[in-house]
């Protein structure tokens, strides 16, 4: 069953517990919704790295009774150096290694190629990738 809430809140739980990726987000002490985030915001507002997770239009599949749920992750860096896109990659490198076939709320993630450069806010670097499950209408 499809309950993008409590999904979301679960894939939430999975990224913010993750020592690994708190560190390359820059987390030290504190709120940690202000690094790992269920949809966009003002860059500005927020921390220095900036994770974002949401789902996207749903895919159709040769079933009329399944469903391709989409979860696109972004993750925005500022641009201060050359290095900072690659700082953007190795976050989303980490986030692929923890949902990546991973079962959540008793859907089994899997990425996709597709990922690349979004827009983001002036003088910050945006890249995403994309995870999918199948759902049963």
């Amino acid at each position: 069953m499809f309950d993008p809430t409590a999904d979301l809140k679960a894939i939430f739980k999975i990224l913010q517990a993750d020592s690994t990726l708190l560190t390359l987000l820059g987390w030290v002490s504190g709120e940690k919704g202000k690094y790992i985030q269920p949809q966009k915001y003002s860059t500005q507002t927020l921390a220095n790295k900036i994770l974002f997770f949401t789902f996207m239009p749903f895919q159709s599949t040769r079933n009329d009774l399944c469903t391709r749920a989409v979860l696109q992750v972004e993750a925005h860096v500022p641009n201060q150096t050359t290095s900072s896109v690659y700082g953007a990659w190795d976050i989303l490198k980490r986030v692929r290694q923890l949902l990546h076939q991973e079962t959540v709320n008793g859907h089994e993630f899997m990425w996709f190629p597709g990922e690349g450069q979004v827009l983001s806010a002036k003088d910050w670097i945006g890249v995403s990738n994309r995870y999918r499950y199948t759902l049963v209408i």
